[in-house]
């Protein structure tokens, strides 16, 4: 009966996800603590706490704790909610569809050719400042910006197959489950109730899902991704096509620089494959624009 009641009052599911993030990221965030202290003892648990990044113990040490976030925030909270509510709704958060080859290959073609388009907003974002009188709050969106920019490339510049696996695991494989199951599919499905327009409810999902990253400089690029996965979502009714894409556009970043720190040329990642000009970006639109309406086309199919 209390079940029942979760499956299908909204407030409750809310409420449900609220406790178990609190609960979940106390637990998780307890755990890193303990197994950091164990492993890479306190000096470096504390330095890494401290925000520094020289070593690979620290680097490891935050690697944990980023992972444990992901786990605690996303993944256990809205894994949780789906498996007591799947029982009463087999179709909760669209996880029952599995991958087919057609739509499968068509998400791999849809990440080469929007790829120029994102890195051409990433330009666009990167030129826009706010007016004087928001001086304060921009300094601030730059300070977070760099900081969030530094820890990343400390992630990412490293030349061992261990070092690679666990970034591929933390930065692409755990971001994209989480992230897509929260936003394209529990609050995909909550304001669904409220918003009966599905495109107001994608639009609205994307900025949340922008918002959250702190972001400013990357915020119009990541709103563009959250639109597509969005439609990727609603057109295919399937949460992982939607997750399949999002894990390409991280995994490949992570390859990207590994090749790159692995070559010792010295050569910026951000650089490799940058196709950010006017005439990309205009092809880039029209190949995507095709891709979507391939999916829209075959929206009943799927």
């Amino acid at each position: 009966m209390m079940y029942n009641r979760l499956a299908n009052t909204t407030y409750l599911q809310m409420l449900w996800v609220g406790i178990l993030m609190l609960l979940s990221t106390l637990i998780f965030s307890a755990l890193s603590y303990v197994f950091a202290l164990m492993f890479w003892g306190e000096e470096s648990l504390n330095l890494a706490l401290a925000g520094f990044t020289e070593s690979s113990s620290e680097i490891a040490v935050l690697r944990l704790f980023q992972l444990a976030s992901h786990l605690g925030l996303f993944i256990v909270p809205v894994l949780s909610l789906f498996f007591v509510v799947r029982s009463f709704q087999p179709d909760f958060l669209k996880l029952n569809t599995p991958l087919r080859v057609q739509p499968t290959l068509q998400v791999m073609v849809l990440y080469i050719v929007f790829l120029p388009l994102i890195q051409y907003l990433m330009e666009i974002n990167q030129q826009m400042s706010l007016p004087e009188s928001l001086r304060s709050l921009e300094l601030w969106m730059m300070e977070k910006e760099e900081l969030a920019t530094q820890l990343t490339n400390s992630f990412l510049s490293t030349t061992t197959t261990t070092s690679l696996l666990a970034n591929l695991l933390i930065m692409a494989v755990v971001p994209a489950l989480g992230e897509e199951l929260l936003f394209r599919g529990l609050l995909n499905h909550w304001f669904g109730k409220i918003i009966r327009n599905p495109h107001l409810n994608i639009i609205l999902v994307s900025l949340l899902f922008s918002a959250i990253h702190l972001q400013f400089f990357g915020f119009i690029p990541r709103f563009a991704l959250g639109m597509v996965l969005g439609y990727l979502t609603l057109w295919t009714q399937s949460l992982w096509y939607p997750i399949l894409l999002h894990l390409l556009n991280n995994g490949v970043t992570v390859l990207v620089y590994y090749g790159v720190a692995k070559s010792g040329s010295g050569m910026n990642p951000e650089e490799v494959g940058n196709l950010s000009n006017p005439v990309y970006m205009v092809l880039s639109v029209l190949a995507t624009s095709m891709v979507l309406y391939a999916f829209w086309k075959r929206r009943i199919k799927f």
